[in-house]
């Protein structure tokens, strides 16, 4: 799908005709494109500044590798061949660039999600320690993990959980301490889940439990980055 009209007509009808999708179409040097996004999602000064005026000012052939290689100042610039991933990023809050003629569409990561600033968690008063406690944005929760590991041993899987929400599920363990075994089957677990949407963490608890009548707790819970980060130096893995 080449032309810009029929991507466009595809794309209002993958994405219901909701009026706050944006389509913002532009002509540059013969090659017709669309910007596509959703208006409350993006940084639209980011959008304007280092996307849309770099392409209008530029002298450069007008492609999609030109794009990600020499015109696009934007942190998070990606070529994607297929206009359904380009429709997933869209619904995650950035905007994707179609060009006339190509094959290729341009993601652009200007998501801008409102979240939670770091605080200390109500449930986890300290008086002595860090104050810090995990947000909404697994963004903003892995560099506070990573922050107090900042190791080549620290290992992360991402996985996308629940067929409506396509949940962010980052599975953390340190590479030297954790046990292998453990690591697959609780990625198999995870992996193994389908459920409409995972909303938060407590969906998870029944599918990682494996003796549902124990008396002993199988599963713990935190909001405190310095909690979980000594659970894994102990061998433990952490989901986020």
């Amino acid at each position: 799908m080449r032309n810009i009209k029929e991507i466009k007509t595809y794309l209002q009808e993958k994405l219901n005709n909701n009026e706050d999708v944006t389509y913002r179409e532009f002509t540059k040097k013969n090659k017709k494109m669309l910007l596509v996004y959703i208006q409350d999602c993006v940084d639209q000064n980011l959008l304007s500044l280092s996307v849309i005026n770099p392409i209008l000012s530029t002298k450069k052939v007008i492609n999609a590798d030109n794009l990600v290689k020499d015109i696009l100042f934007v942190a998070g610039v990606e070529k994607l061949d297929d206009i359904d991933t380009a429709i997933k990023e869209i619904l995650l809050g950035n905007a994707v660039l179609f060009i006339s003629g190509e094959k290729s569409s341009v993601k652009l990561a200007v998501a801008n999600i409102e979240k939670r600033s770091i605080v200390e968690p109500p449930t986890s008063a300290v008086i002595y320690g860090p104050r810090e406690g995990f947000v909404e944005s697994i963004k903003t929760n892995t560099s506070l993990i990573r922050k107090r590991l900042p190791t080549t041993s620290l290992k992360m899987i991402e996985l996308s959980l629940g067929r409506y929400t396509k949940t962010k599920v980052r599975v953390f363990y340190l590479e030297d301490i954790a046990d292998k075994k453990v690591v697959s089957r609780i990625k198999k677990q995870l992996e193994k889940i389908d459920i409409d949407g995972v909303i938060d963490s407590h969906y998870l608890v029944s599918f990682l439990e494996e003796q549902k009548n124990s008396i002993f707790k199988q599963v713990g819970k935190t909001e405190k980055p310095d909690v979980l980060v000594a659970k894994m130096l102990e061998g433990r893995v952490g989901i986020m």
